[in-house]
């Protein structure tokens, strides 16, 4: 296992999936342990390891298990407002949060890209 990462690694990262449940978030933990072997074999420190493996489950919790995308404004707590922003307002794909887009930037070797690309099928003919 490359960086251990828990469901309250998660929420503290992540406050706004406070009414997720901790088994949906521990799917996402799960999916994103798939990308150690390469995240190690790419050399990446445990602090960006880490950073780059919460990117990626706060971006997959943007666009499911009840989060209904990314914060574009908030106020004092004690005047408490959240506006929310669809999560295809900025673009597709991990461009589609400001978690992705961070992941972008993080993951240079594309470890947890690949994990959410779509299989590409070729056919010969002839």
């Amino acid at each position: 296992m490359c960086v251990p990462i828990a469901p309250e690694d998660v929420r503290e990262f992540m406050p706004g999936v406070a009414s997720v449940p901790d088994s949906v978030i521990q799917l996402y933990i799960e999916m994103a342990d798939a990308a150690d072997p390469c995240l190690l074999g790419a050399g990446r420190p445990a602090a960006v390891s880490k950073l780059i493996k919460l990117n990626f489950i706060a971006h997959m919790l943007t666009g499911s298990a009840g989060v209904s995308g990314e914060v574009t404004s908030e106020r004092s707590p004690t005047g408490e407002s959240v506006t929310y922003a669809a999560p295809t307002a900025t673009g597709t794909g991990l461009a589609s949060t400001a978690y992705g887009r961070t992941l972008l930037q993080l993951d240079t070797t594309g470890c947890m890209s690949a994990l959410i690309a779509s299989p590409r099928i070729f056919y010969a003919v002839g």
